[in-house]
């Protein structure tokens, strides 16, 4: 039990934590963002804490919520991919609140994949979108129809604009089950983890604010610059209409989470007073996305738009308008809410507890926070790469490719035009020192390949036993169409993708000439 914040079930706070899915942290009205509105973001900065350099541990959803739930680096984790998870036995902060009397309760969306669906949550109250099973991705693709190459990144931008899609329907999905549970009583107290997963592409954004966003977006001044080896292999498109379609489409997305977050506050804050209960409410994202800045989409790289997140805190005994420049980890919200619950500590963590932060408003002089990543991370990637933000600097260095050395200065130069490596030798062998300390790069990579042939075989086997979750959401037909239009681009979708792609668009074509006939004869 922490020492000094030892409770019983009256006092511990009920904690509510919502995390996204892919939010670039510096695009929110309260981040100095000069066009996103996102007015409940905003409203929960000046009511609590925000961290304006939060980053994540890693540029990819599971690794970073394996980190989330354990406070561990990847490299503690084991899990580098999207493929398996932590193991069953591996601690997370949701089994220390458990222990210490709370009701843990998952609703919506965590990446969990395999038959542990749980790790800590001891209730789930809606499933998750993507597969929970390790098999074949079949499943999933017949669920989500024609949209299903779009939600990849492989294929992310060949269909963007304004409509409706699985990743909209689910989070409406995922907020109606937050606010049914939030309006019935509940004995002990309550930790809810809220997971959408909006803003991840497909970039398809309600109509009406792709169109407000089309008309106000911009090309990011680093659209043209070349790939470095470290990024090679990345989808890359220059178009700058598809780019200015990719961006209306993310913001709008920005402010449609901001609107269905605005929803939880105000469920969370009438439960609060209805049973007047202390609270603590989180806003976090696994990571964040590059919507068109050096021609990426998606995540997958060291670059800020990737690594930034929003991390914002309020509620009873939390400094109110606080905001703080100290870098800060995803990794610190695990030993954080375990703290604030009057929990044991994790065994292990790589995370801090930011308690002086939210509470006594302290900032840690020349902390230095850590994100992790293998270029390519499917198949048998072999180039590990380290982020390292400490004070003013970052360093981004990749084992392979050590005359690609990044040394930024984000507060003057956000979009990392400069590299200031040879101006300051001596500041980047400091964090290159402090970013690889006791860090066998080879071990790393090894372990992660050997991981990932073990994921194939339990894959096949998966397959054979054509094992069904409960724990799945299963979208309506309806919207998993593609928008009437779109925008896309001249780049050949991936091979595995257009296969699909003109296979289920031959059968919607067939089905609305089936369909058009039968009128016909009316």
């Amino acid at each position: 039990m922490n020492r000094d914040r030892t409770m019983n079930q009256s006092t511990q706070p009920d904690i509510l934590i919502y995390l996204s899915d892919q939010h670039d942290g510096r695009v929110m009205g309260c981040a100095g963002h000069p066009v996103v509105e996102t007015p409940n973001l905003d409203a929960l900065a000046s009511e609590g804490t925000m961290f304006e350099n939060a980053y994540t541990s890693c540029p990819l959803c599971v690794p970073a919520r394996m980190s989330f739930l354990t406070g561990r680096l990847p490299v503690h984790t084991g899990v580098y991919t999207n493929r398996g998870s932590i193991p069953s036995e591996m601690p997370t902060f949701l089994h220390l609140l458990a222990l210490a009397g709370y009701e843990t309760v998952l609703c919506g969306r965590m990446h969990f994949e395999g038959e542990d669906q749980r790790h800590g949550f001891t209730k789930r109250i809606a499933g998750d979108i993507t597969p929970v099973s390790i098999g074949p991705m079949a499943p999933y693709w017949e669920r989500m129809g024609p949209m299903a190459p779009v939600m990849t990144e492989g294929g992310c931008i060949h269909a963007v604009g304004g409509g409706n899609s699985p990743v909209q329907e689910y989070d409406r999905y995922v907020i109606r089950e937050a606010e049914i549970y939030l309006s019935q009583p509940h004995k002990k107290p309550q930790c809810v983890v809220v997971g959408t997963y909006a803003p991840h592409f497909p970039y398809i954004a309600p109509t009406e604010l792709y169109d407000k966003y089309r008309m106000r977006t911009d090309l990011p001044p680093t659209l043209d610059i070349m790939a470095s080896a470290q990024d090679a292999g990345r989808l890359r498109d220059t178009t700058p209409e598809l780019v200015k379609g990719v961006r209306a489409a993310y913001w709008g997305l920005i402010e449609f989470e901001d609107h269905c977050l605005g929803q939880v506050k105000s469920a969370w804050d009438t439960y609060l007073s209805r049973h007047g209960k202390r609270g603590i409410f989180f806003y976090l994202s696994d990571h964040g996305d590059h919507a068109g800045d050096r021609g990426f989409y998606g995540k997958q790289s060291l670059y800020e738009a990737a690594v930034r997140i929003p991390m914002i805190v309020s509620g009873d005994g939390i400094l109110a308008g606080n905001r703080l420049r100290s870098p800060v980890s995803l990794l610190d919200a695990a030993p954080t809410v375990c703290q604030l619950a009057g929990a044991r500590e994790l065994p292990f963590q790589d995370g801090v507890s930011l308690i002086p932060e939210l509470e006594r408003g302290e900032e840690r002089e020349n902390r230095a926070v850590t994100a992790e990543w293998i270029n390519l991370p499917y198949g048998r990637g072999t180039d590990y790469g380290r982020m390292i933000r400490q004070g003013k600097w970052k360093l981004i260095s990749y084992v392979s490719h050590p005359e690609e050395e990044l040394l930024i200065c984000p507060d003057s130069d956000p979009w990392e035009l400069y590299n200031r490596i040879a101006e300051f030798p001596e500041a980047a062998d400091e964090l290159r020192e402090a970013a690889f300390h006791n860090v066998c790069a080879g071990r790393i990579v090894e372990e992660k390949n050997i991981r990932e042939d073990g994921y194939q075989i339990v894959a096949q086997f998966q397959g054979q036993k054509s094992w069904v979750s409960s724990e799945t959401w299963i979208p309506p037909r309806s919207v998993t169409q593609l928008p009437k239009q779109y925008l896309t681009t001249n780049q050949p979708m991936p091979e595995k993708f257009r296969r699909y792609w003109e296979m289920k668009n031959a059968e919607e074509g067939g089905k609305k000439c089936e369909k058009a006939a039968e009128h016909s004869h009316l």
